[in-house]
């Protein structure tokens, strides 16, 4: 079993600050420009593990709000991955 003792949960938050700094950037960058389907995929794959933390799954909704006539097919996929990955009605 996995515990985080001590500097364990100060660690992990450390590590979802910096994750939004980094994504909060992104987010700017990609929503000030019309980006390729690649990139939209890519940035929002990788900000997909981070999404348990509240402030980075408002970056991805508004990435999501941005490309979603865009590219809706992509969009929807990232939207169901989200819901698998997080909605609490899909826990046993």
């Amino acid at each position: 079993m996995f515990t985080m003792g001590g500097n364990g949960f100060e660690r992990l938050r450390s590590l979802y600050d910096e994750a939004y700094v980094i994504y909060k950037n992104l987010t700017i960058d990609i929503c000030n420009k019309d980006a390729e389907l690649e990139e939209v995929e890519y940035l929002l794959d990788r900000m997909l593990e981070f999404c348990g933390d509240d402030r980075i799954l408002e970056l991805f909704k508004q990435v999501c709000r941005k490309y979603y006539k865009t590219y809706p097919e992509a969009i929807a996929f990232q939207i169901r991955s989200y819901r698998e990955d997080y909605d609490s009605d899909n826990e046993a």
